[in-house]
């Protein structure tokens, strides 16, 4: 085992040196350390210095440096692994040094240092709560205790009472309350000594304090404040401040109770306020349900003094909004069976509010025959379906709505969409006229309507396109058809458009257009005109000579004219009324018939010209007249 070798000391402390048996290794010097047994230490405690990676068997150098400038130094000697122990012996009580120590160790090759503390109990914070002369008055201390050898800590600023207490690792912190006839606010400004009792011997070591006994802080959480769900509602600390010369707010902390708001409703602080804001803004998901919230402000002084109010805050609830959607049909026709889409949204700003999906009742308006179907509906939106059977003239105007009602019992205004619903005008079928000579028969007119169910009485006519008219009377849409025959006689021949109108009981008006000619033709299959018996083109003068043109069909309107050329007498009609160049009816042809009378007319070629409007003119040339 290695000799401990005695220490020099510089100054009035001593030094002691231990040497620890070990065992010899003969080795290289390896890398080591040099450490102590504790970090912290209490006057007059005893300090063991171990280490390593020294030379085997080598004298180690001790040097402590120590807070007051004082350096101590001692030997001792490693082992043959290079080990080494050493003891050093702090100041005691009685002249403590408090600060760090700075440990070096070295064989005169390698080199080791380390520190340790001798610390001193301290007050961390000294400070007093209380009211002026006539309430209790409460020291609050904090402190700490270094190696936990703390014993006692007690109050001397009054003789009686003594309020001592024991101090532990655990407990760093204590509270003095002085009853209302101790002092009250006479402490304001004066020391007072409070000894922390450490070691065994029991020697106090006295740490000044102040007590500060101005009034607590005054809080103001203002109130009752109100306002709605989802907005911000502000909060205010006015009025709030200290008490006392030079102190001051330091801190501000909100809260809120939000008991009986209903389940997963919050209220938050909106940023950027928070709840140490000194007047922050404040937003809750749902209302307070008919009661209130309680808002609690503390505020703390410069001194650590606090103090706290409380108010109500008041959240209302709003009412959902309901919105149609865009792009939706706003005007429409009048359908049996088409139905119209329509969407709608609905939004709250109490987030947490519900929609009564019951509540939600959408109208397709007061248009005839309007009716819902294919309603959904959530808590943020829904559709609807919309039937509309009848339309008028003018289009009528149905107002569609959706009113939804929240959890909280509050019912939307009503949201409204307002749809034009048009009058669909009868359909009329297509028909084929018939007839003979200038008489013309349609057999019946029929007709569809969408707006059938509604629109029960139909009236109807057919315009025969030469300013004649027939009026085929009325009917309902359980027989949607006009029975005939219905006859027309034309009084001129010619190709004519026949319209056939059905009018529902909106006026609406729908019609229908057919075609109907009875243009006659004219002449016989080899001619048009013929002379005589057909079969020649010379006659006899003085002969009369019958002039025939065929019309086959209606005649009516019909006046052809005579014309001979070159003229040589004067154009006569022999046994017949006839007046000049006029052509009569004569039924058994049927057709036009002249009788010439060429009684005076000289020998020769003529031509025979029938003029007949509008159907055209027919020549017959190369007539002869012979003796």
């Amino acid at each position: 085992m290695a000799t401990p070798r005695q220490f020099r000391r510089r100054g009035r402390y001593t030094l002691v040196a231990l040497a620890l048996v070990g065992t010899l290794i003969a080795a290289a010097v390896a890398l080591g350390a040099v450490t102590t047994d504790q970090s912290a230490y209490l006057p007059g405690s005893t300090v063991h210095i171990t280490g390593d990676g020294m030379a085997a068997d080598a004298a180690v150098a001790i040097t402590i440096d120590r807070p007051d400038g004082v350096t101590d130094t001692g030997e001792t000697t490693a082992d043959a692994d290079g080990t080494f122990t050493y003891a050093y012996a702090l100041p005691g009580e009685d002249s403590p040094v408090y600060g760090t120590y700075f440990v070096t160790a070295t064989d005169g090759t390698n080199t080791y240092t380390t520190t340790f503390t001798d610390d001193q109990p301290a007050f961390v914070n000294f400070f007093a709560s209380g009211l002026p002369s006539g309430t209790s008055l409460t020291v609050n201390v904090s402190y700490t205790n270094p190696g936990g050898h703390l014993q006692d800590v007690h109050d001397t600023s009054f003789t009686t009472p003594n309020h001592g207490h024991m101090a532990t690792d655990a407990n760093t912190s204590l509270s003095f309350t002085y009853p209302a006839t101790v002092g009250g606010c006479t402490l304001t400004g004066s020391d007072a000594t409070s000894p922390i009792t450490t070691g065994a011997s029991g020697s106090d070591t006295d740490i000044t304090g102040t007590y500060s006994c101005a009034n607590n802080p005054t809080a103001e959480a203002n109130g009752p404040s109100s306002g709605d769900e989802g907005s911000s509602i502000a909060l205010s600390s006015a009025g709030s401040h200290a008490n006392g010369s030079g102190v001051t707010i330091t801190g501000y902390l909100w809260s809120i109770d939000t008991t009986g708001i209903d389940a997963g409703g919050t209220c938050d602080f909106v940023s950027p306020s928070t709840s140490t804001s000194a007047s922050p803004n404040i937003s809750c998901t749902d209302d307070s349900d008919g009661g209130t919230f309680s808002v609690s402000l503390t505020v703390t002084d410069s001194n650590g003094h606090t103090a706290s109010d409380s108010a109500t805050l008041t959240v209302n609830n709003v009412k959902p909004t309901v919105t149609f959607g865009t792009g939706l049909d706003t005007s429409v026709n009048e359908h049996p069976t088409t139905t119209h889409h329509y969407t709608y949204t609905i939004s709250d700003p109490g987030s947490n509010d519900t929609v009564v999906a019951d509540s939600i009742t959408p109208t397709c308006g007061g248009a005839d025959g309007a009716t819902v179907s294919n309603a959904t509906n959530t808590s943020t939106g829904g559709s609807f379906d919309c039937l509309f059977p009848d339309g008028e003239v003018p289009a009528n105007t149905s107002t569609l709505s959706v009113q939804a009602t929240d959890d909280d019992g509050a019912a939307s205004d009503a949201a409204t969409l307002d749809v034009t619903v048009n009058n669909v005008n009868p359909t009329v079928a297509a028909f084929a006229p018939s007839g003979t000579g200038c008489s013309v028969s349609v057999s019946s007119i029929s007709f569809t309507d969408p707006g059938q169910a509604y629109d029960n009485n139909y009236t109807g006519s057919i315009d025969w396109g030469d300013s004649g008219t027939t009026s085929l009377g009325s009917t309902t849409y359980s027989t949607p058809s006009f029975t005939g025959p219905f006859t027309h006689t034309y009084s001129v021949a010619g190709s004519y458009t026949i319209t056939a109108s059905v009018t529902d009981d909106d006026t609406g008006l729908g019609t229908k257009t057919a075609s109907f000619d009875n243009t006659p033709t004219i002449g016989w299959p080899n001619a048009p005109l013929v002379l005589g018996n057909g079969n020649t083109k010379s006659f006899n003068t003085g002969s009369a000579i019958p002039i025939k043109i065929k019309v086959t069909g209606c005649a009516a309107g019909l006046a052809p004219t005579i014309s001979i050329t070159p003229v040589a007498g004067t154009i006569q009609s022999k046994g017949s009324s006839n007046t000049q160049d006029q052509m009569r009816y004569d039924a058994s042809l049927p057709g036009f018939i002249y009788n010439w009378n060429t009684k005076g007319w000289a020998v020769g070629s003529y031509t025979v010209t029938v003029n007949m409007p509008p159907l055209g003119t027919f020549s017959v040339p190369n007539v002869s007249l012979v003796k």
